[in-house]
């Protein structure tokens, strides 16, 4: 499992680089994912729970129609960790 210690800056910086259209977001990272239905939304939002309760690392999940967006941090870090990466990187092979 990655480290959950908090990144520094100039390593986040670099993280972001192995996950497209990621970005940075106050203590967090982010990214809207976007689909053609309403249902093709709901499965993604299924899928990355199911991969959260698998990692045990759970990150913010907000459904709308067409469009999914998925926030993380490690909250006893107070920022972004490896961990999160890692999730992120999980969430991309979907």
């Amino acid at each position: 499992m990655a480290s959950r210690e908090r990144l520094t800056d100039n390593d986040l910086t670099t993280a972001l680089q192995a996950v497209p259209d990621w970005h940075s977001v106050g203590n967090s990272i982010g990214k809207t994912f976007e689909f053609s239905s309403y249902g093709h939304a709901v499965l993604f939002t299924g899928a990355v729970a199911h991969l959260a309760e698998r990692m045990d690392h759970h990150p913010e999940i907000l459904l709308k129609w067409g469009a999914v967006t998925v926030t993380t941090w490690t909250h006893d870090a107070g920022g972004v960790t490896g961990v999160d990466i890692e999730l992120a990187k999980r969430i991309e092979a979907l």
